[in-house]
């Protein structure tokens, strides 16, 4: 997600509580957090189901990825952690041609900073999303 924070973390595993059972026992709102272990930093957590849990990226400007894991009691965290890998988010300078047919078909060249290649870039003209190619890093 990018390094301003806000990205909806979505960790998936087993044996999540709360179950269906026990949901209103469990107190979400003080116990449930997901841990970005290299930022030293805690963040609310949400459990769906017994398989699913969520809860939005802090911020982090230095760190470029962290080791991420939940704790359902606020105590005690999960056994394996996954990184969560930051990016500084990508900046326009320049779109050539600027202009082209309705029907499309036009070959459009971005210029700017922060892309990655990541073989999935997207770029998207009045709603419609086209695969895009990563050229160069300078």
């Amino acid at each position: 997600g990018p390094e301003m924070g806000g990205t909806h973390v979505q960790l998936k595993g087993r044996n999540f509580f709360p179950f269906k059972e026990i949901l209103d026992e469990i107190d979400n709102a003080n116990d449930t957090f997901c841990a970005f272990l290299d930022l030293k930093v805690r963040v609310p957590a949400v459990v769906t189901n017994s398989t699913r849990a969520t809860c939005i990226s802090p911020p982090s400007y230095y760190w470029h990825q962290s080791r991420v894991e939940l704790t359902l009691n606020g105590v005690e965290y999960t056994d394996d952690d996954r990184i969560f890998y930051y990016y500084k988010p990508p900046l326009l300078f320049d779109v050539q041609p600027r202009e082209g047919p309705v029907r499309g078909g036009t070959k459009v060249t971005v210029s700017g900073t922060n892309f990655q290649d990541t073989g999935q870039i997207r770029c998207s003209f009045g709603g419609s999303t086209v695969p895009g190619t990563f050229i160069s890093t300078t």
